[in-house]
């Protein structure tokens, strides 16, 4: 895990998943296809103490943002939160750095209780018209060649 401080959104899981939940979100996938898609993806990581955890709040979040909360996802989130899970990274790093992620994750879901003023939109992909056709042969100028090879 690469956490590098004790905010909600301080970790790299975390935004890994919302990425990945953003893109199927864009694609017009609804809510529940997205959580169990993303759940199938991260099995291994799900079993995992502290990267279980960031699963499920990542993909709160992502719902959150998009006005898709789903009572499951809010109803494991609150789990989380009131057991204290995930959070052995943290209290490694000694008492005041674990009670500021626990406020971080209250204020969270606190945040989860009321609905998103300002949801996301799916965003559509921009397609743009190629620049090469099916069968153009691309050459490679010797002199940029030895350029991006050079090695001192």
């Amino acid at each position: 895990m690469e956490a590098w401080g004790t905010g909600f959104l301080s970790d790299d899981t975390l935004w890994d998943v919302v990425d990945e939940y953003f893109d199927l979100f864009n694609r017009g996938n609804p809510a529940e296809v997205i959580r169990k898609k993303i759940l199938k993806d991260h099995e291994n990581e799900l079993k995992d103490p502290d990267e279980g955890p960031l699963i499920w709040l990542s993909i709160a979040k992502a719902q959150w943002d998009c006005a898709q909360l789903e009572l499951i996802v809010r109803s494991k989130v609150n789990e989380i939160v009131s057991g204290g899970l995930g959070l052995d990274p943290w209290a490694e790093q000694g008492e005041r750095i674990l009670q500021a992620r626990k406020v971080a994750l209250g204020r969270f879901l606190v945040k989860l209780e009321t609905p998103n003023p300002h949801p996301r939109r799916p965003r559509k992909g921009t397609k743009r018209k190629p620049i090469f056709h099916p069968g153009d042969c691309l050459q490679s100028d010797p002199y940029i060649s030895s350029i991006v090879n050079f090695r001192p």
